[in-house]
């Protein structure tokens, strides 16, 4: 599973960085769905969609 960390671009959100998040989870995703998985995968979506959606509104906090 990919580990996730902090991203910010100065006091902007770096939505590459989130990007890349929501792929390699789409990705790991993907990869437990070919080994019939599917509760995994949904796990996995799920985090990365909680994660992203934290760093969001963390940054967007900041901002303030």
């Amino acid at each position: 599973m990919t580990q996730y960390r902090r991203i910010t671009w100065g006091q902007k959100t770096n939505y590459k960085e989130l990007y890349y998040i929501i792929f390699n989870a789409a990705t790991d995703a993907l990869d437990s769905m070919e080994h019939g998985d599917y509760d995994t995968a949904k796990r996995q979506l799920i985090a990365a969609q909680q994660k992203t959606e934290e760093i969001y509104m963390n940054v967007a906090e900041e901002d303030r």
